[in-house]
């Protein structure tokens, strides 16, 4: 499952091995550190998503995505991506480090709004 954050993406999935147990995987460690600073960050040179995190159980994955949805709600915020350029920045001030990830969802924004168009042509 893939979270778009205001202060990045996160892949979220059940680890293959272990039981009740989930990989939060990232393509930059600074979202990981973030918000999972108490697991140990893995390194992997030879995976799709190169950071990751082991977190021991589902609930444990969602208290941590749903504190900031209900952070941002509470700000009133219109819509994900002025959220992460209002509040994104005022809140996580690594994203001022990282003005890719911005385009970066302007571009997914792009894909899935053609994806919706072409559907809606078809």
């Amino acid at each position: 499952m893939w979270f778009f954050t205001v202060d990045g993406m996160l892949s979220i999935v059940k680890h293959r091995d272990i039981d009740d147990c989930y990989l939060v995987r990232s393509r930059t460690p600074d979202v990981l550190e973030r918000r999972f600073h108490e697991f140990p960050l893995i390194r992997m040179e030879d995976a799709d998503y190169r950071y990751r995190v082991l977190v021991p159980s589902w609930q444990e994955v969602m208290v941590r995505m749903m504190a900031e949805m209900d952070s941002l709600l509470k700000l009133g915020y219109p819509d994900f991506k002025q959220g992460c350029e209002r509040w994104g920045i005022t809140d996580h001030p690594k994203c001022n480090e990282d003005p890719d990830y911005l385009d970066a969802l302007d571009r997914v924004w792009e894909v899935m709004r053609d994806y919706q168009g072409r559907r809606e042509a078809a």
